[in-house]
């Protein structure tokens, strides 16, 4: 799951900023569905009711228990979205991947979308 910003993941940025990564790439990992980390916290910072929360993440099983891994840049808003799914919507098996994009990006192995 990526929760990094919309121009984030269509590949218009690297960074929350726009700054650029020297030898990163801009896009996000193919399998990755998009649920933007603002949308799980209201306008003063807290986190959404968990019915708001249902609905910011009516996307992935929430029911079910396969690996869901939350990624962003470099993990802080991953880390958001992990809380929110484990301790808020009791989300079992759910991971950061704490190298996030900083990482992914950077690597020409792995594959890129945008």
């Amino acid at each position: 799951m990526d929760v990094r910003s919309e121009a984030e993941f269509r590949g218009d940025a690297i960074w929350p900023s726009g700054g650029a990564e020297p030898g990163g790439r801009a896009g996000h990992v193919p399998t990755a569905i998009h649920v933007p980390v603002d949308s799980v916290v209201d306008d003063r910072g807290r986190f959404a009711e968990a019915a708001a929360l249902r609905q910011v993440f009516s996307g992935p099983d929430l029911a079910g228990d396969t690996a869901m891994i939350t990624y962003c840049t470099v993990g802080g808003r991953a880390s958001t979205a992990w809380f929110a799914l484990t301790y808020l919507l009791e989300r079992p098996n759910v991971a950061v991947y704490d190298g996030s994009w900083a990482e992914w990006g950077r690597m020409p192995a792995t594959p890129v979308s945008s």
